[in-house]
């Protein structure tokens, strides 16, 4: 009989702490759908407000999806220069940098995919595996030979596990270090069923020094131990990498202060939406009618309403604007205050410099968001040298991962390019200077040849059209002082 067990899926005390604050964040990431699915968390029912008109204003709802696209801007900036190994790195890493996953994903698709996952959840987690040679062993029924694993591409390799997934662990620092004793977290395959049906079934893997697990849940619901064997490498192979650390497997997430503003502009956005709906509605308003004349009556140009009340009055309530207006710059600053609050990642810190060099040189000074980039640098450098230890090269590799952190916004950024102009127009400062400092600031296009742009310019220069030669103005005559008689 099959082992099971109703427990593996019981997730550690941090992760629930942190769950509750990704919640959010993984819904804001879903968009408007996600949002509208868990709208009695994030737009609560209004007191005595009937449940047809709340699913109304609820589908009428839409995201402005301020966190989604902050954190796709941000994820993709230093991703516009592809990502590499350097010179130095060991040759036989090189060989994995087109295909770290084993399905064809590259260093740099995948260390963007990592960088997604700090900005939203504040880390980023990266499983080193090695295939089931034991398994596969016991199939073919005689050993692999190391041509057999070159041959079938049985190497070690890469695996992304969404922050969301991971949701149990154990461990702590031991001899200087820290280290794991396990790690339980979530997966799933897609499986045939009948002979065009499919059904996903879900999985918890078991990471522990010596063994791992896989544990599948069955159609009773419970969860069966499927396979396992023994862990070659001695110890838990996960990497993390962290923005900001609170504990072990435990981050801060960066971009939290945003996706609570963006919840309340979806929320304001609700209002906003709502009360224009009432307001466009006509309201009629009758007075001097007897009671039930009202009732059913047809209201066009092509009808009557009489009274012989001659005080009676018929007209449309029409709302001031004033609410509109309001929260028309409710929405409007909450805007604003998204975008400066996104934009601080990008922010670089200044740094101890002078006046003078504070004005041109922004590249002593560091954002957030390079800071988390040189943490990821370094974890794909770890994950990739478990790779290294696993396929028996040992654990003095050479890895060098080179990740583009020349971006970011100086906090006077206005100012110097404003001061460059100024040295430009006055030539205290030469035409490629110019050229290289706006491009480092993003004014100009990364990839842009700067000599290309340098060259243009003169033939524009050249090509322009001379004015005409017209003769020179001719002065007005002087007027001949009157002599003044004596």
């Amino acid at each position: 009989m099959p082992e099971t067990n109703d427990k593996i899926t019981a997730p550690a005390v941090a992760y629930m702490a942190m769950e509750d604050r990704w919640q959010l964040i993984t819904d804001l990431l879903g968009g408007t759908l996600a949002m509208r699915e868990n709208a009695h968390r994030w737009l609560p029912q209004e007191p005595k407000e009937h449940d047809v008109v709340y699913r109304n204003r609820v589908s009428r709802t839409v995201l402005f999806e301020a966190f989604g696209q902050t954190v796709r801007v941000l994820r993709s900036t230093p991703f516009k220069k592809p990502v590499h190994l350097s010179e130095d790195t060991d040759e036989r890493i090189k060989e994995l940098e087109d295909n770290v996953d084993l399905g064809g994903t590259s260093l740099g698709a995948f260390a963007e995919d990592c960088l997604d996952d700090c900005l939203g959840y504040g880390l980023a987690h990266i499983l080193t595996d090695f295939p089931d040679l034991a398994g596969l062993q016991e199939q073919r029924g005689v050993p692999f030979t190391l041509a057999d694993e070159t041959s079938m591409g049985l190497r070690a390799y890469l695996v992304r596990i969404p922050p969301p997934n991971l949701f149990s662990w154990a461990g702590g620092r031991r001899g200087g270090g820290e280290s794991l004793d396990e790690i339980r977290f979530f997966d799933s395959r897609l499986e045939r069923k009948g002979d065009f049906g499919q059904e996903v079934v879900r999985l918890v893997r078991v990471y522990r020094p010596n063994l791992w697990q896989v544990w599948a849940e069955s159609d009773k619901d419970e969860w069966v131990l499927e396979s396992e064997g023994v862990n070659t490498l001695g110890k838990v192979p996960l990497t993390t990498v962290y923005v900001n650390r609170e504990g072990l497997l435990v981050a801060d997430p960066p971009l939290e202060a945003l996706a609570w503003l963006n919840l309340r502009h979806w929320q304001s956005q609700s209002d906003q939406d709502n009360i224009l709906h009432i307001v466009r509605v006509p309201q009629l308003f009758g007075a001097g009618f007897a009671e039930g004349t009202l009732t059913g009556a047809s209201i066009g140009p092509n009808s009557v309403l009489s009274s012989p009340d001659p005080t009676a009055k018929l007209s449309y309530i029409e709302h001031s604007g004033k609410g509109i207006e309001a929260g028309l710059n409710d929405l409007k600053d909450l805007r604003e205050r998204m975008r400066i609050v996104g934009a601080r990642m990008l922010v670089q810190m200044p740094g101890n410099q002078t006046a003078t060099a504070k004005a041109i040189d922004t590249a002593s000074s560091d954002s957030e968001l390079q800071a988390i980039v040189r943490r990821l640098e370094q974890g794909l450098e770890k994950a990739l040298a478990l790779a290294a230890e696993w396929q028996g090269w040992g654990d003095d590799v050479n890895i060098d991962v080179q990740i583009d952190q020349d971006f970011g916004l100086a906090i006077n950024e206005t100012s110097d390019l404003e001061v460059l102009k100024a040295a430009r127009q006055n030539l205290d400062i030469d035409q490629g200077t110019f050229l290289e400092e706006i491009q480092r600031r993003g004014v100009l296009a990364p990839g842009r040849d700067l000599e290309d742009v340098m060259e243009k310019t003169q033939e524009e220069e050249a090509n322009a059209p001379q004015p005409l030669p017209f003769p020179a103005p001719v002065p007005p005559p002087a007027e001949e002082e009157e002599e003044e008689e004596g």
